[in-house]
């Protein structure tokens, strides 16, 4: 696996070790696409083989190379590559580099509490839903769909991942630790056969969401690196300061995407990182209306963000100060949205997502 080195004197965040290692192998790959607006701290050559393009494997063969990655509870098909700060050409600042689509990890339970590695089956594949891809999978049209998005949003000013790269998967890695062909986990049922399972690499601030903060490695670490790239001393910015930024950073970035006329459709705590951002871009959708604050996909959003805050404020050990919240994400929200709103259109509203979000 590429070597990732650190940078000294920029953010960093706590750089605390969390998570689990599973094992992974390379399998045939091909890189597809690479995107040329990041200056990368490693190499990816199109139409070329990577040594990312791995696969998590339940039988790791002594006689080939295995790669630990590093694998957390609610991320069960992607891991983390490694942390290195680097920039795109906007000026965006990323740490965490991932994969997702190299298999599928088996959740926690009562009975086995620790991650491990799920093996991918024949005929599972049969059972999967329209429009579904496999447990474990990415399907090149969503990674597709999430890179453009991404693309497009961070030029609209969103805090959001960045793809750098998409690479095509020309074998999986089979129930007993066997290598095969695309073509075969097809005919047997591994996949389905309108499946093109690819691994995209994507970057981020931190990888973790909101459905983490009850890591308070990982809450701690993304506090420092907020206030870090706030020009902020870590050690007096406070959990009262973090969510109160964090509310109107959130409010204003669901701003962005609905002045641009989509809904994100997915605003839960699995979609919003630690620190703010607004990820997994493949659910998002264009809509038409005149009415805006009446229109109930945009009022959806709205709802899953806040409940979405209330989850992050329930892990901070934060005493007082949830009116408070709410209204921040609000200010940032409609301080930022270009669509006209009356102020009693927005305070009904308001009154209304906040009953709904915590009834």
């Amino acid at each position: 696996m590429d070597k990732f080195e650190k940078k000294q004197n920029i953010i960093t965040g706590l750089d605390m070790e969390t998570g689990e290692k599973l094992p992974a192998v390379e399998i045939k790959n091909e890189v597809v696409w690479i995107n040329d607006d990041v200056e990368m701290p490693f190499n990816f050559e199109e139409d070329k083989p990577s040594k990312i393009g791995v696969f998590l494997t339940p039988e790791p063969n002594e006689q080939e190379p295995v790669f630990h990655v590093k694998v957390m509870d609610n991320h069960f098909r992607s891991a983390l590559l490694g942390k290195v700060v680097f920039k795109d050409n906007e000026g965006n600042l990323y740490r965490d580099v991932d994969i997702k689509g190299m298999g599928p990890i088996s959740p926690l339970n009562s009975n086995d509490p620790f991650l491990m590695v799920e093996s991918v089956e024949a005929g599972s594949a049969r059972n999967v839903a329209k429009g579904k891809t496999p447990w474990g999978f990415l399907d090149w049209g969503f990674a597709e769909t999430d890179r453009d998005m991404s693309e497009f949003f961070i030029k609209q000013g969103l805090r959001t991942h960045r793809a750098l790269a998409i690479i095509r998967l020309d074998e999986i890695i089979a129930e007993n630790g066997e290598k095969i062909s695309v073509s075969k986990a097809r005919k047997f049922g591994y996949i389905k056969y309108t499946t093109e399972p690819v691994i995209e690499v994507r970057a981020f601030g931190t990888k973790a969401r909101i459905a983490d903060a009850k890591d308070q490695v990982l809450s701690e670490d993304a506090k420092h690196m907020v206030a870090q790239e706030l020009g902020k001393d870590p050690y007096n910015f406070s959990k009262e300061d973090y969510v109160q930024w964090f509310a109107q950073t959130l409010g204003k970035q669901v701003a962005i995407i609905h002045n641009a006329g989509f809904i994100h459709g997915y605003l839960t705590d699995h979609n919003i990182t630690l620190d703010c951002r607004i990820v997994d871009l493949d659910s998002v959708k264009k809509i038409k209306t005149n009415k805006w604050l009446d229109n109930k996909q945009i009022t959806k959003d709205l709802q899953q963000a806040i409940q979405s805050l209330n989850w992050l404020f329930q892990h901070q050990n934060i005493n007082s100060g949830h009116y408070k919240l709410i209204n921040n994400f609000f200010d940032g929200y409609f301080s930022n949205l270009t669509a006209k709103a009356n102020a009693e259109d927005k305070r009904n509203l308001i009154n209304l997502l906040v009953d709904e979000a915590f009834e």
